[in-house]
């Protein structure tokens, strides 16, 4: 084996010795071998145990990545492991589920953080009503709402909603019961937030992979959200999901805040 310029190990003449009896050399610069069923993952469809610079250096929700370019593994056992955000490297592991009544403190405290960070006004009994009984405002009106949980504690949170499709041109805007909605869609994310404390370990991206691929799962073909504009971060993310801004409006919350519109095509 030998190290190329960028660090990555490849195959080749190497003083990297082959363990004996094995196809599996060891790291350049490590005492630790590869061994078949080590926590060192295998890059998936590959018979070498490095796959040096991967053009798909991501696969959401696989179970066995390698981070290109890195000697550092994502190690298995996380059921979506969290993706290289900003050049930084997170080896946290979290799991995303369906809410119910019980999760509504760890919702709350989420939510309510996000909410204190930017110096929102929090309303129980209105705007925020619906987390305080998620099953009757989701699950029992045919929505999910998800979380991220991780070492027991949620850290994230996510809704898809379901619904007809809105009437009207796809992309275009148009008011439906009062409201401004992203006309063509039959779905749309709801309450995504991640706890200040847990960015960049890719919750974000997994709770949105897990509402985008399970709507595709049920073959909706649009998907609408609508973000507040200071949340430039997260719009950057939902970029990487397809999703393009078709609009503005001014959200019904208590502090009338400027938000933008955006779709996300299920089915290019």
């Amino acid at each position: 084996m030998r190290l190329t310029d960028g660090g990555i190990a490849r195959q080749g003449h190497s003083p990297a010795p082959w363990l004996p009896g094995s196809l599996f050399p060891r790291l350049p610069g490590s005492l630790a071998p590869w061994f078949p069923g080590s926590l060192a993952p295998w890059f998936p469809v590959s018979l070498a145990p490095w796959f040096p610079v991967s053009l798909i250096p991501w696969f959401p929700g696989s179970l066995a990545l390698w981070l290109p370019g890195s000697l550092v593994p994502w190690l298995p056992g996380s059921l979506v492991p969290g993706s290289p955000v900003l050049g930084r490297i997170s080896l946290v592991s979290f799991l995303i589920r369906p809410a119910d009544n019980g999760d509504v403190s760890g919702v709350v405290d989420v939510i309510h953080a996000v909410f204190d960070e930017y110096s929102f006004t929090w309303e129980e009994d209105g705007y925020h009503a619906d987390l305080y009984d998620l099953e009757a405002h989701y699950s029992a009106k045919g929505h999910t709402f998800f979380v991220a949980e991780k070492d027991g504690h949620i850290i994230g949170t996510i809704a898809l909603e379901r619904f007809e499709t809105l009437p009207g041109i796809a992309g275009e805007l148009g008011l439906v019961d009062g409201f401004l909605r992203v006309l063509g869609c039959d779905c749309s994310l709801e309450r995504m937030y991640v706890h200040p404390d847990s960015r960049r370990c890719g919750a974000g991206g997994a709770l949105i992979q897990k509402v985008v691929s399970t709507a595709k799962s049920e073959g909706r073909r649009g998907m609408e959200l609508w973000s507040d504009k200071r949340f430039g971060d997260a719009h950057r993310l939902y970029g990487r999901f397809g999703a393009k801004v078709v609009g503005d409006r001014v959200c019904h919350d208590p502090d009338q805040s400027p938000e933008w519109g955006l779709m996300i095509d299920l089915v290019e």
